[in-house]
């Protein structure tokens, strides 16, 4: 089924971006945290 790779390619690409997403804002809260702990 073309369709149904073609939905889990998607599904794959927006996770992965999301995950990334997320990612730099948790590194953003970190950095923000160690600024303000020093």
């Amino acid at each position: 089924m073309p369709f149904c790779k073609l939905f889990i390619a998607v599904l794959l690409l927006v996770s992965s971006q999301w995950a990334a997403a997320s990612y730099r804002i948790g590194v953003t809260i970190a950095r923000v945290d160690d600024n303000f702990m020093t």
